[in-house]
């Protein structure tokens, strides 16, 4: 099979001139022919392989957002599944198909329910490796490609350079209005919203009842077994230590569950401040997503909060696209593909290095018992976490040590790619290219960092 390869190692220079040509007309950030093989507008298809994280919505529904408020064609979104076709409501059960259809429920309540394709049913045959999943459905794609019509293909993650773009071409708080708005539209039927609406009101009351005379910091917690290692951070009791350290600088803080097994793990029966927001169910039906959102809504209309420190996950980047001041704490032993992604969301988030010897070796003594947070290791070994919480204006938005020897040539190594790349076949011939504004955007946040 032929590949046909247009822009993607091209200079920074040709990138930048590219991205002053394309035709930007009807898709946002998309060019109308990508390939340039001279065809009327095409369209796109976002899909995503079989995954066990419903978090990655939040980065499809942004774009939609964006693009509908820019008055752009939208995209058309293909999810699959290769679970058992039962629905589950706890998390920990949950499977493929129960996450897909989790995901098509929210995308109906923020009024994209047109924009979702079908999804994909590859069966019951789990068993495959993520990249696995992805050639699955790139085979699927090219089965049933229409070679009559032009039809361009991006995996789900290319929407999180795109957002980024967006931020940084449009500034923050344009952005965030924007996507508070959309976001805010939110709506099941009368009954349903005006619950989950009353409830985050007496949450809301409770934490401004408890906090108000205090700048208040929610920490929000999630913990997934399926999701990957550098977004889990298995110990509750390192966020109870890094709260004792900000009530000591005189935060108030307020614990944001964002699991429904938080509500079982160990340390956290005993915490008070507290909200668990999964699940919430109304009729049989768990709203947890919406009333997740419905809480970061409200909560930032106080006057008293400075934002929310958490742990990597789609949850958390969602209170950074409604406008939330985020500090993401992420786990990463090296700059591979998951934290390449996060380079790129740091237009919208603040992100830490909390790596594992931070975890093991700084904050646990030789018997490996739990030490407090102190000034000193925050400057040495969490230094933007530091200036963070010291309101520095001038914070760095990602560790600088992790991209300053990173190789360029690994951008299209398998992962990586899907965070640029757009496919299409001409005739049984794979065409795949690399977006523009990929370089465009990584030369921006190198400067900001």
């Amino acid at each position: 099979m032929a590949l046909a390869y247009s822009s993607v190692t091209s200079s920074i220079d040709e990138i930048n001139k590219n991205f002053q040509d394309i035709n930007l007309d009807s898709h946002l950030f998309l060019s109308d022919d990508p390939f340039h093989l001279k065809s009327s507008e095409g369209t796109y298809i976002i899909f995503s392989p079989p995954t066990n994280i419903s978090g990655d919505i939040y980065h499809t529904l942004t774009y939609l957002m964006l693009a509908k408020h820019e008055k752009k064609q939208l995209p058309l979104i293909q999810l699959s599944y290769d679970g058992k076709e039962t629905l589950e409501e706890t998390e920990s059960q949950m499977n493929t198909y129960s996450q897909v259809k989790r995901c098509l429920r929210c995308a109906e309540h923020l009024g994209f329910k047109d924009s979702f394709l079908p999804p994909i049913n590859f069966g019951e045959d789990n068993k495959y490796r993520p990249n696995a999943r992805y050639a699955k459905v790139v085979g699927y794609l090219k089965k049933h490609h229409n070679k009559n019509e032009n039809i361009y293909y991006c995996e789900q993650k290319l929407l999180t350079t795109l957002i980024s773009n967006y931020f940084l071409t449009s500034g923050r708080d344009k952005t965030t209005k924007i996507l508070n708005k959309s976001y805010g539209k939110w709506s099941v039927n009368e009954k349903v919203n005006n619950k989950i609406k009353k409830k985050v009101q007496q949450v809301i009351q409770t934490i401004k009842m408890k906090t108000s005379s205090k700048p208040l910091i929610i920490i929000q917690y999630r913990y997934s077994s399926k999701a990957n290692d550098n977004q889990n951070i298995d110990e509750i009791e390192i966020f109870n230590r890094f709260i004792k350290y900000l009530n000591q600088k005189n935060y108030a803080t307020w614990y944001l569950f964002v699991d429904s097994r938080a509500k079982k793990s160990k340390g956290i029966s005993n915490i008070d401040n507290k909200t668990n927001c999964f699940p919430y169910e109304i009729e049989n039906h768990d709203y947890g997503k919406l009333f997740h959102l419905e809480f970061l809504l409200q909560i930032l209309k106080l006057k008293n909060v400075k934002g929310i420190i958490g742990n990597t996950s789609g949850c958390l980047d969602l209170a950074a696209f409604v406008g939330h001041n985020v500090l993401n704490l992420h786990q990463s032993n090296e700059m591979n593909y998951q934290s390449y992604r996060m380079f790129l969301q740091s237009s919208f988030l603040i992100v830490e290095d909390f790596n594992e010897n931070v975890i093991e070796n700084i904050l646990k003594d030789k018997k490996k018992h739990w030490i407090d947070f102190t000034d000193e290791i925050m400057n040495e070994y969490m230094p933007i976490a530091a200036d963070w919480i010291k309101n520095k204006k001038n914070t760095p938005t990602f560790p600088k040590q992790k991209f300053a020897n990173f190789d360029d040539d690994k951008i299209n190594n398998a992962g990586f790619v899907d965070l640029h790349q757009i496919l299409t076949w001409k005739d049984d011939t794979l065409y795949a290219t690399s977006i523009p504004i990929f370089k465009h955007v990584r030369k921006k946040l190198l400067k900001y960092n």
